[in-house]
This record gives structure tokens, sequence and C-alpha cells, in this order.
């Protein structure tokens, strides 16, 4: 699989949406890719009038943490508007192998991004995203509310102050969620897929020209009868593999499935 970087920048989107005002929801989710366990990812969503804040900790965890010790928290703040979604500030902290990630991105009315991060770019072998391709985007915390507000439909502009991808929007209608001792929910969903291309900001290595496109399959229930429907299970799928992301608790019964 690809180097944690990436990867995370797309897991950053496990996100859900409070079932009421002020009251946040917390989610738990694995990523796994076969039997391996690699990542937990614990979401917080909470909705207050028309404002947002989305909070993501995410951490490798038993052999992937020994031979790639990863750990990070994502917050965002913006505002929730009619037909849109609209980050104000959106920042990001992590460990990567003992080393410090930073970013910090602040939004103006008009599109404009400004952006912050440690280390720069051309101290993390990849190249620059021109400022003019960061402006009118969301970051990834926004980007999944936006999946889920806009229906499934349309196109993501996402800049996650390193990388610059669009993510491309279908609805492949309803399916069943196959019961898993991995995962909390069963039963019938919505797929929801987004296309993503990337466009600028990955390390240089890294295959942005393979013929199999990478691609982001939402499964979106209401696991519990008081909650909104969330993502109960995401896969992402590339040429190197297929990641499986699984639901394992909800506010109280978070972190009670899959961490063992």
């Amino acid at each position: 699989m690809s180097a944690p970087g990436w990867i995370v920048a797309l897991l950053l989107p496990v996100l859900a949406v409070a079932p009421a005002a002020g009251e946040p929801v917390v989610l738990d989710y694995d990523v796994r890719f076969g039997p391996l366990r690699l990542v937990e990812v614990r979401t917080t969503a909470t909705l207050e009038g028309r404002r947002y804040r989305a909070v993501a900790d995410v951490r490798t965890v038993g052999v992937v943490a020994t031979l790639f010790p990863w750990q990070s928290q994502a917050r965002t703040d913006g505002w929730r508007e009619e037909s849109s979604m609209r980050p104000r500030q959106h920042r990001s902290e992590g460990l990567y192998r003992g080393e410090r990630r930073l970013v910090e991105i602040d939004y103006t009315k008009e599109g404009a991004v400004r952006t912050q991060i440690e280390p720069p770019p051309e101290d993390d072998a990849r190249d620059s995203v021109p400022l003019e391709m960061q402006r009118g985007t969301v970051d990834p915390l926004t980007a999944t509310l936006a999946v889920l507000e806009a229906d499934c439909r349309g196109t993501l502009r996402v800049f996650d102050g390193r990388r610059r991808y669009d993510l491309r929007l279908a609805d492949l209608g309803q399916e069943v969620v196959e019961q898993s001792s991995h995962r909390l929910y069963a039963g019938p969903a919505r797929r929801c897929r987004a296309i993503v291309e990337a466009l600028g900001g990955f390390w240089r290595d890294d295959p942005r020209d393979s013929e199999t496109p990478t691609t982001l399959d939402y499964w979106i229930a209401r696991p519990e009868r008081a909650l909104s429907a969330v993502p109960v299970y995401i896969e992402l799928a590339g040429a190197r593999g297929t990641l499986r992301i699984h639901l394992t608790g909800i506010g109280e019964e978070a972190a009670r499935l899959g961490r063992r």
C-alpha cells in the first residue's frame, strides 16, 4: 500500500453528522488491509445552528504502528449554508516516525486559502500546490459532510494543505452491507462512490498516472434510529489494493468492537 500520508488524507473524511443541534456524535472506525488491522479512527461531529465542528483522531495500530508509528488529530470549524459547507479554519497536527507534521488552513469569504505546513514541500519530496489551485477548495473533513449534503452528486474540490484532489461523486443506489465480525452494522445502505482525481502536491514517487483510478465507496445508513445517516462501511480502492474501513462503535459503544 502507499505511504500513510496519502492514505490518511483520504481517511480523514470518515465523518458523521450529529443527530441534533449541539449534540456531538462520536464514531469509531477500523481500517484493514485483508486481515491486517492498520489504523483506527475516531471522529466527532457537532452542529450548532449554522456552525459545524468536526474532529478526527487517527493512529496506526499493531504491527503497523511498530513499523510506521503515526498519530494525528485534525479539526475543522465552519459554516453550513443552504447548498454548501464552508470551512472557516482547518488544523491538523501529528507525528510520523518522530517527525512533527502540521497543517494550518484559514479560509476567506472570497474563497482564498492561507496555508502553513511543516515540513515545507521542498523538504518532503513533493511539489507545492499553486495558489490558484487552492482557491475555492474545502478541507477533507468538510468534504464528507458535503458528500452527505450533496446527495452523492457533483464534484468536490479538496485541498488538505499538501495535496490537491477532486472527488467526483456518483450515487450507486441501495445495497446490503453483509454481516461481519469486524463491523457494527449490517443491513440496507445507500452506496455513494467518489472517484479521486489527484491533481497536485503528492509525493513525487506516487503513481498518479495509474490506469486504475482510486475510488472511495461509502455505504451510508442509519445504524441507530436516533442517528442521522452516516458511513457504516467504506472501501478505498486503487492500483495497490483495497482498504476496508468498518464502523466499530457509536458514542458509548465506541471502542467496544475491533479493539481487541
